[in-house]
């Protein structure tokens, strides 16, 4: 980041997708932000999980930019913020091709209804 302003802008790009990223893992834990399948178990909201992928798409490109331009591969792999890149990374992907796909209500709300409190 300190090489050149691009490269400043890059780094306050990811560390920005980071946060949009986590913060989007957070919300998407709320009830009232969940929508349910067709068994009426709560699954995770679509939008947030657009924003989750292209936050991991965004995240992988990165890193398979970083290695590509790294001039000795493995010792690239065997850095330890790399590790934790690819370890951050491939959660999503394990889920992605081997977690069955939830089975969504076309006639289902978007959202779950908001719980309330008062009786």
């Amino acid at each position: 980041p300190q090489s050149s302003f691009p490269a400043k802008m890059v780094s306050i790009l990811s560390v920005s997708l980071v946060l949009i990223s986590t913060v989007g893992m957070c919300f998407n834990t709320f009830p009232w932000m969940q929508i349910q399948d067709i068994n009426g178990d709560p699954v995770d909201n679509p939008t947030l999980a657009l924003v989750e992928a292209f936050c991991i798409s965004y995240f992988t490109i990165e890193y398979l930019f970083r290695l590509a331009g790294s001039p000795v591969k493995w010792d690239f792999m065997k850095g330890t913020m790399n590790v934790v890149d690819c370890l951050a990374i491939a959660p999503y992907y394990l889920d992605l091709f081997f977690a069955p796909p939830p089975e969504l209500d076309p006639t289902a709300p978007r959202t779950a209804p908001p719980t309330s409190s008062e009786d």
